[in-house]
């Protein structure tokens, strides 16, 4: 095989593997974001910690 085309074909491969690693929903939402203008969604809320009385005095 020739070198340079074993070059392009471990270049496209190693592409190949970084794109399957990231989400691509995130990947297009911050394209959106990046050139449309779009903006993010609002974060969700923290969730809230269960109310408790650890000293019992309720």
């Amino acid at each position: 095989m020739d070198p340079t085309l074993t070059w392009l074909v471990l270049i496209a491969a190693a592409v190949l593997i970084v794109l399957g690693a990231v989400r691509f929903d995130m990947f297009a939402a911050r394209w959106r974001e990046l050139f449309i203008g779009t903006p993010r969604p609002d974060q969700p809320p923290p969730p809230k910690m269960a109310e408790h009385d650890p000293l019992g005095e309720s």
